[in-house]
């Protein structure tokens, strides 16, 4: 088949670049000649056998429906340039307008975010969003895929009845993905950073900016983790790594937070390596993947049981799902001043783990868009 995906972004430090890419990879290693269309790009997701990257100049809008309208203003250029395509893909705004046009066609669903703490113009686009994905663009694909059962509960009676879940894998680590981004060595994290070596290290790995996305709790876990410290004795340390400038660095490493922003995919297995716990405040999540790739290595999590956490997380044998935040800095505490029951956890953790595998994820996906693309 020649499936063409349509996305974004590919930038390192999103779940759903990875989830696309992934899926993109894998369909290409089955055989199938796949185009992976994106607008913006930093050089980490690499072209393989069967697998064609192509740039689409969009010009960027903070405000949706205008988004919206300069991608369907290259709608033509991209068909143009698609030759023969059987099937498309279509995983993030701004192509979601595209469903009702181009046939046959699949949407990934990543779910919306509650808007509070948003700003008036963040409030309106999800708002739209939720009106157009849901109400009009999916209605007009083929199928629908979450990547939770949590999503796909909150589909409407219609878009359920062809929906399906589609889980990210846990093994792009362990396969050693290549990019020109990893080639980078990776130094001794805990040396690098001076992190002492007897502290026991909790990893929030995600998106850094408060304000951008207040839903992810970063500020909270700050504040936990400062209240942890008159709890107990034991030594420990908070690392925050992920995507984010300058400006989330700096405001970080002030409140005495060791911070590592944008740092190529070859560093992750040695991050996860050197901590003890992973950790998330987020107060919403249609999935978690950074969760779900601490347990691959072996590290008990501890986040809040909302979205699709309950799905991501074993609860109390793969780590801990607070219900408020006074049960989410005792669960540190415990894991803190426990070596036994966190070594235990991190057992079953990398083992639960294994059950999220891409290429559990693409063959799902293959069947399914064998079955579109035939209609």
């Amino acid at each position: 088949m020649r499936i063409a995906f349509l996305t974004e972004r590919l930038l390192q430090g999103f779940g759903a670049d990875r989830m696309v890419y992934e899926l993109a990879r894998g369909l290409a290693q089955k055989g199938h000649s796949v185009l992976l269309w994106h607008i913006v790009s930093d050089g980490s997701y690499p072209p393989v056998p069967h697998l064609e990257l192509k740039q689409v100049s969009i010009h960027r809008s903070r405000f949706f429906p205008a988004y919206e309208w300069n991608a369907l203003r290259r709608l033509r250029y991209i068909r143009k340039a698609s030759v023969s395509v059987d099937i498309w893909v279509i995983s993030t705004i701004p192509f979601y307008p595209y469903a009702s046009i181009l046939k046959p066609s699949v949407v990934l669903d990543f779910g919306l975010p509650p808007t509070y703490g948003f700003t008036p113009l963040q409030k309106f686009n999800f708002t739209y969003m939720g009106w157009t994905q849901y109400g009009i663009h999916y209605r007009k694909s083929q199928k629908v895929f979450t990547i939770s059962y949590f999503l796909q509960e909150k589909l409407s009676e219609a878009l359920r009845q062809k929906s399906t879940v589609l889980y990210p894998g846990s093994d792009h680590y362990a396969r050693g993905v290549i990019s020109p981004r990893s080639h980078e060595k990776p130094p001794d994290i805990r040396n690098h950073l001076k992190i002492p070596s007897d502290h026991v290290l909790f990893l929030y790995v995600g998106r850094l900016n408060p304000s951008e996305q207040p839903y992810k709790g970063v500020k909270d876990l700050v504040e936990m983790t400062r209240h942890l410290k008159t709890l107990t004795s034991a030594p420990f340390s908070l690392l925050l790594v992920g995507y984010g400038g300058e400006e989330e660095r700096k405001r970080w490493e002030r409140e005495g937070i060791p911070v590592l922003t944008n740092v190529p995919h070859s560093w992750l297995p040695a991050i996860y390596d050197t901590t003890d716990v992973v950790v998330s405040a987020s107060r919403w999540e249609g999935f978690n993947l950074p969760l779900l790739e601490g347990q691959s290595f072996g590290r008990p999590v501890i986040a809040y049981k909302v979205g699709g956490h309950p799905e991501v997380v074993k609860e109390e044998v793969t780590g801990f799902l607070a219900r408020t935040q006074k049960e989410f800095i005792n669960y540190m505490k415990l894991l803190t001043e426990n070596r036994d029951i966190r070594y235990k956890m991190g057992e079953e953790a990398f083992h639960w783990s294994q059950k999220f595998q891409w290429r559990y994820s693409v063959e799902k996906l293959h069947l399914a868009l064998s079955t579109s693309g035939s209609r």
